[in-house]
This record gives structure tokens, sequence and C-alpha cells, in this order.
């Protein structure tokens, strides 16, 4: 079944109806309606640090893919949809630099250590009663 009308050349145009995707035993069809989807025009658009440059032959789940240059230099293939949904951002540049950013700051820098072992270079450790201790130059 379909919605379409025809030219003065006799050619159908128009938009087909939605057609349902399952028979049951008596022929009739039943189930979720198939939607006609239309696809974006994705290119030459910037998602976060992507570029996107031109349309990927890789499709997923009916969806469209990208191919994508990102900031750093890198290329990704990305889902149009997951572009659009703000979903991906980057090639994966941006989630290294998060997580040496947090690295960093949890196990400090390695030159901030260098100066702290510096300082107590040649101190003896004295505890305290409590348990805790605190550095002291040893007696001569």
């Amino acid at each position: 079944m379909t919605s379409t009308k025809k030219n003065e050349k006799g050619k159908r145009y128009g938009r087909p109806l939605m057609t349902t995707t399952k028979k049951n035993e008596k022929g009739k069809r039943y189930g979720r309606p198939l939607m006609a989807t239309t696809k974006k025009n994705e290119k030459g658009k910037r998602y976060g640090r992507l570029l996107v440059l031109k349309e990927s032959p890789y499709r997923s789940d009916n969806h469209a893919h990208w191919l994508c240059r990102c900031d750093c230099g890198n290329t990704a293939i990305v889902s149009g949809r997951l572009l659009r949904g703000g979903n991906t951002r980057s090639c994966g540049c941006y989630q290294r630099e998060c997580a040496a950013r947090a690295m960093r700051k949890l196990h400090k820098m390695p030159s901030v250590r260098k100066k702290a072992a510096a300082a107590v270079k040649g101190k003896k450790r004295v505890y305290r009663p409590d348990g805790s201790f605190f550095f002291a130059k040893p007696k001569k």
C-alpha cells in the first residue's frame, strides 16, 4: 500500500505508507510499523573535536556512519546518531587526556615526589605515641 501519485509521464511519486514487518498464519500483516527514515547530511559539520569528512560505507542497525577527523589528527568512523546525540565528541583522545589528568592529580606529579624525597633525604623518621611520624635530622 502506498500513498503515491502519478505524474504526467505515469511514474509514481510520493512517500510510501508505513508497512508492518510480519504476517500471521492467515497472511494478515501485524507488528510494529516500519518508519521511513531520511539520512541527514552531516558533511562539514563539527561535533566537539570531530569534523565530519564524508559518509562511510559501514552501516549498523540501519544508521549511517561518518568518517571524521579529530583535532589531534586521528580519524574515526562514528554513527550519525551518536554524533547528533553528543555521545561521541572525539576519537578517544579526550578520554585519554582526562584519565591522565586524573592520574596526575591522584598520584601527584613526579617532580613533586622528587622534591619531597630530596627534602627528607638524610633525615630520620621519628614516631609519636599515636603512631604518626615526622622527619628530623639525626643527632650527631
